[in-house]
């Protein structure tokens, strides 16, 4: 079924799945960056409650041309318009589209491209069954580089670096035990969010509470129970 057909479902499923992530992490439905953090992969930082709405194009594109290459199915539409409305669902940029299109999970432009003989031989030569992935993850890059483009701190910054780097995010796919409000304020310090139930000064410094004081505290140097 083209995703577009199913653009209402999709979108509707991802709003309840973010809706009911943000209640179980306490985050605010105001703070925009911390919602789109939720949706994007671990290795990326995020929590990885996947969108449907970059899922379900690059799952349909990729089980097409599988299907393709197998001769099982001719198209009757041009595939390249196909790719062309996909790639647009997806958000996918010029750059990222020629990236991909050097690294061959992409054709490049041609008279005969639309048709599927044409990405028959294509697929064919070049593997495809990672082609899920690298279009999804296309997509949620760009999503990656426009959260740290627009107007966030340096905390924020560093902390999203952070929280991207290779092992960070382990303790979400693992079975780890945690309390409830534990869990809730490590989500929260990953999206660089103030821990839940603290107050707005340090009660040991006295100093303005931010999302990463109690790491730098100067209080708390040399008490490292407390301070992790």
């Amino acid at each position: 079924i083209p995703p577009a057909w199913l653009a209402r479902a999709t979108a509707w499923f991802d709003h309840q799945a973010v809706a009911t992530a943000s209640t179980l992490a306490d985050i605010p439905r105001s703070c925009d960056r911390a919602q789109t953090l939720l949706t994007l992969p671990i290795s990326m930082g995020g929590a990885g409650v996947r969108q449907q709405a970059i899922v379900a194009p690059a799952a349909f594109w990729s089980s097409l041309m599988s299907t393709v290459v197998a001769g099982c199915l001719e198209v009757s539409m041009p595939l390249d318009q196909i790719l062309e409305d996909i790639l647009e669902q997806l958000n996918i940029d010029p750059v990222r589209k020629e990236v991909m299109m050097k690294t061959g999970v992409l054709p490049r432009p041609s008279p005969h491209v639309g048709l599927s003989l044409a990405f028959r031989n294509f697929y064919r030569r070049c593997p495809f069954d990672k082609l899920q992935r690298e279009l999804s993850r296309a997509a949620e890059k760009g999503i990656f580089n426009h959260i740290k483009s627009e107007n966030s701190s340096e905390a924020e910054l560093a902390v999203l670096k952070s929280a991207a780097g290779r092992g960070a995010g382990t303790w979400l796919v693992r079975t780890t035990q945690f309390s409830n409000q534990a869990f809730v304020n490590a989500i929260r310090a990953r999206f660089a969010l103030m821990p839940t139930g603290i107050p707005n000064s340090c009660p040991l410094c006295h100093q303005e509470v931010d999302c990463m004081h109690f790491l730098h505290c100067p209080k708390l140097k040399g008490r490292l129970l407390l301070r992790h």
